[in-house]
């Protein structure tokens, strides 16, 4: 039984999944809900952060290499050209829906990408981070066990 909380933990850190993938797979094992969904949200609120550290810390190192900085600014360019007017015109609050978004692509992984590249600060991104992500696996939970559809 601890087995697929440790699955749960370890799928919450897939990028571009995290607990939307994760929160389905608990339920669908037969974990108790409550605790899925606080596994799920706690190790993906904890994600965006250390994402955010590293493109900080480790990044400028990664540049160096040639092949890296090119896959980097195809991504990073096209991350902030996309995100950067909604940022920029619903502030904080369009980060956190951004991050709330139940689908692939949305999250913390995406959602740390966006702020290192505008700037937010580390502390600021956190309480954005975590609001999102409660909302995201709100979301899924009630999606997962039938009592909201997305469709």
């Amino acid at each position: 039984m601890v087995t697929n909380y440790v699955w749960v933990a370890l799928l919450t850190l897939l990028p571009g999944l995290e607990l939307r993938l994760s929160i389905l797979y608990g339920l669908s094992q037969g974990l108790d809900p409550l605790a899925v969904f606080v596994v799920a949200v706690v190790v993906n609120t904890l994600l965006g952060p250390v994402i955010l550290f590293l493109l900080n810390t480790i990044l400028p190192y990664v540049l160096k290499i040639s092949f890296l900085n090119k896959v980097y600014r195809f991504f990073v360019l096209r991350t902030r050209d996309k995100y950067h007017p909604t940022i920029e015109k619903y502030g904080s609050i369009g980060l956190v829906l951004f991050i709330a978004i139940p689908l692939p692509g949305s999250g913390s992984w995406t959602g740390a990408l966006a702020a290192f590249l505008l700037g937010i600060p580390k502390k600021k991104f956190a309480v954005i981070n975590f609001v999102g992500v409660l909302i995201a696996g709100i979301i899924v939970t009630l999606a997962g066990l039938g009592i909201i559809s997305l469709l």
